[in-house]
């Protein structure tokens, strides 16, 4: 029923629940010249009419989505009906559907079709063999069990569709040509009771978050995010980031058998949420529950905490995944910054053996990242390396430095912003030039300052966040005059009143603790301006997009990140900072 380009991602948006005409997902024969002896068939496609029964508004037809809400709304309250009556139900269909024929469909019967028609083409019928050669393309599909092939051979040589059946209470499968004895793992009967069993109030939110989806309805507005207290150590921020590991545990699906951890990641699109579902990446995915996890339990050991941290390295470190990207946040190199994140905290050999690893590993794909970007790109690939050599002067950054670099002439970008802009690539080559000294980096990080001075003398609107706002660009702008002490270089500020309506690091209020351990590193601030600062965070309210239980898990994206914050409130020293990967240079 539902819309096939949201839900299953095809091309064409076709769905059961428009009433209106619709282009069909497939082709169909159109016969041509039937009134002369030129007669011929031709693949086109193919609509439905509208539908008589389609809801007027004013006169007018309306889709779906004019009543959208109501189908969410109503599918809810079917499964939460269903549950409620659930042993009357359970024994209302055993009673009543006992010994009930039921017609199995292995495949679209448009498949069927095609290989009938395929198979009366005229050398199919002069020789026999051609014919069975197409009748072998139903061996190729491996969510067919091999035993009902031969029935279907069978009845596509008779010029017949075939057709299966089963009891409601018999594990058997019958055709024309007989049947075949425990074809499936359970009978149908069972198989209703353990599907009713299995809704409760998890898979009940889960559901109407995918319907909500599909249909287009789930609104994209932040809310605060209702975590419960359960940890009271006497320690505000460990209590805090304890209470958001709870929250994630409850929210995760872990599959010990794959060593996966699976969740929905609400993501905001304009208006509207769509779901996601995070790979191995840093940004929002499990790298970033790892780096969260790996601190959090060694200052709050946890046994939940130790289980579900074993599944989340074998998934970052041992397992692999394609990427299209390449940064310190995807692809194989978000495997270094989650190393050195958790070598840096304590120092772990098994740690600094994965960045050695995997910095050999980069300089076959170094040459191949051609995006500037901070976080889809080489920018903040370069700033970490460059964090690295500052400790551990390893000779093959110096060359992965030097072949990310070589393109430095190739870059196009308009935005000025940290995350995606002129600021994270100016700061990348600030950062980078501290180890190479070379002129042309020098000359390109002339041109970059210059033209996010000249954007901000005519943009004034900021916001305060990491991303495109104040706390990206000034970063950058304090490092250029870091290196530069004899430039006079504005700083700006936000915009007057502007309201942070999301907790997030990427673009929401708690980015801003890397601020404040900046400047205590720096000696900028006293302990006790920190403490302060701190305790606010201790206190304050998380809001995030989402639906329900449903809220974002990941590390830039959601509570992982926030929780990963409050525990640099307690080691702000010790503990790498993920904006900047860089704990050291003055923060304005």
């Amino acid at each position: 029923m539902l819309p096939m380009e949201k839900y299953w991602k095809k091309q064409l948006d076709f769905s059961a629940l428009n009433g209106i005409r619709q282009k069909l997902p497939y082709k169909v024969r159109k016969l041509l010249h039937e009134d002369s002896s030129k007669i011929a068939f031709e693949l086109c496609d193919a609509y439905t009419q509208p539908a008589d029964n389609v809801p007027r508004l004013n006169g007018k037809r309306i889709t779906y989505e004019y009543y959208c809400q109501y189908i969410q709304k109503s599918f809810e309250e079917m499964l939460v009906w269903l549950k409620h009556h659930e042993k009357d139900i359970d024994h209302f269909i055993q009673h009543k559907f006992y010994g009930t024929k039921v017609r199995i469909v292995l495949r679209d019967t448009q498949d069927y079709y095609n290989f009938l028609d395929f198979s009366t083409h005229p050398s199919c019928m002069i020789d026999y063999i051609e014919r069975e050669k197409i009748f072998e393309n139903l061996w190729n599909h491996s969510f067919i069990n091999s035993k009902i092939v031969l029935q279907e051979v069978q009845a596509l040589y008779r010029h017949d569709i075939p057709y299966f059946y089963t009891l409601t209470h018999s594990r058997d499968i019958f055709s024309l040509d007989g049947n075949i004895a425990d074809y499936f793992p359970h009978d149908i009967l069972t198989t209703l009771r353990k599907h009713h069993a299995f809704i409760n109030p998890y898979n009940i939110d889960y559901s109407t978050f995918l319907l909500g989806e599909s249909l287009d309805c789930l609104p994209s507005a932040c809310r605060p995010v209702s975590i419960r207290s359960r940890k009271a150590s006497g320690n505000p921020w460990i209590d805090k980031a304890n209470d958001i590991a709870s929250k994630i545990l409850d929210t995760v699906i872990v599959n010990t058998k794959e060593n996966a951890v699976l969740w929905p990641e609400p993501c905001n699109h304009g208006e509207k949420l769509l779901i996601d579902y995070p790979d191995s990446n840093l940004y929002h995915g499990t790298a970033g529950l790892f780096v969260f996890f790996y601190h959090l339990n060694k200052l709050s050991p946890d046994n939940s905490y130790k289980q579900i941290l074993q599944i989340l390295e074998h998934e970052v470190f041992a397992a692999n995944y394609a990427s299209e990207l390449e940064s310190a946040f995807y692809g194989t190199s978000c495997k270094i910054t989650a190393a050195f994140a958790a070598y840096h905290f304590d120092k772990n050999k098994k740690f600094y053996d994965y960045i050695t690893q995997y910095l050999s590993e980069a300089k076959a794909y170094a040459s191949h990242i051609k995006s500037w970007d901070w976080i889809r790109g080489k920018s903040s690939l370069i700033a970490l390396l460059v964090t690295i050599y500052e400790e551990y002067p390893l000779p093959i950054i110096n060359d992965l430095l030097k072949i990310l670099l070589s393109d430095i002439e190739d870059m196009n970008v308009s935005e000025i912003g940290f995350a995606h802009g002129c600021s994270g690539i100016l700061y990348a080559l600030l950062r980078a030039n501290t180890i190479l000294s070379d002129a042309n980096i020098d000359h390109k990080i002339l041109e970059l300052y210059q033209k996010i001075e000249t954007h901000l003398q005519t943009y004034q609107q900021y916001s305060p966040a990491w991303c495109n706002g104040t706390m990206g660009i000034n970063k950058a702008l304090s490092e250029y005059l870091k290196q530069h002490p004899d430039n006079h270089v504005n700083f700006i500020r936000p915009t007057r009143d502007y309201t942070q309506n999301n907790s997030c690091i990427c673009h929401g209020t708690f980015g801003s603790i890397s601020a404040a351990c900046d400047l205590l590193c720096t000696g900028q601030i006293s302990a006790q301006i920190f403490r302060t600062k701190a305790d606010e965070f201790a206190q304050k309210e998380i809001v995030l997009c989402g639906y329900k239980r449903f809220v974002p898990l990941g590390l830039f994206s959601g509570l992982a990140g926030i929780g990963y914050q409050l525990i640099r409130c307690i080691c702000p020293y010790n503990t790498l900072d993920l904006l900047f990967f860089d704990s050291n240079s003055s923060f304005c």
